[in-house]
C-alpha cells in the first residue's frame, strides 16, 4: 500500500520522505521501485550557465537545479542527459548526477590515458512476458 502511494509522489518530493523511516528509505533506494515509479514526464534543458528541470503537464513547471558544489557549472564542459541523470564531463574526470536525490558519483578516469576513455549514459529497457 505505501509503495502504491510513493509511487504517485513527484521526485523532488521523494527526496523528503527518505528519513522518514528506514523502511521508506530502504524503499526510496530500491532499483526495482525506481524504475516502476510513475515520474511525470520531465526532460532537462541546458543553457550555457544554468541547468534546469522542465514538466511537461498542463502547467509546465520549470525549476532551476543546482549542483550541490558550488562553482562546479563553470568547469562542466559536456553535460548529457538521459532518463534525469546527468553525466557532467569536466577536464579532469566525469560524474554522474541525480539531481533529485541531489547525489552524484564520480566515474573513475585512468590519470595516465585521460584523453583516450569515452563515457556515456544509456539505460536498459527490459521486456518480461
Amino acid at each position: 500500500m505505501i509503495e502504491e502511494i510513493l509511487s504517485h509522489v513527484p521526485p523532488i518530493s521523494l527526496v523528503r520522505f527518505r528519513t522518514v523511516c528506514k523502511r521508506w528509505n530502504v524503499l526510496l533506494n530500491d532499483k526495482t521501485f525506481l524504475n516502476n515509479h510513475k515520474f511525470t514526464f520531465r526532460f532537462i534543458l541546458t543553457t550555457k550557465s544554468k541547468i534546469y528541470s522542465v514538466s511537461i503537464d498542463p502547467k509546465i513547471l520549470v525549476r532551476e537545479l543546482t549542483l550541490e558544489v558550488p562553482g562546479i557549472e563553470s568547469h562542466i564542459k559536456h553535460l548529457v542527459d538521459c532518463n534525469e541523470f546527468l553525466l557532467c564531463g569536466m577536464d579532469k574526470g566525469a560524474a554522474v548526477w541525480n539531481p533529485w536525490f541531489k547525489q552524484s558519483r564520480w566515474i573513475k578516469v585512468n590519470a595516465s590515458q585521460p584523453s583516450s576513455q569515452v563515457v556515456g549514459v544509456g539505460y536498459v529497457i527490459i521486456i518480461t512476458t
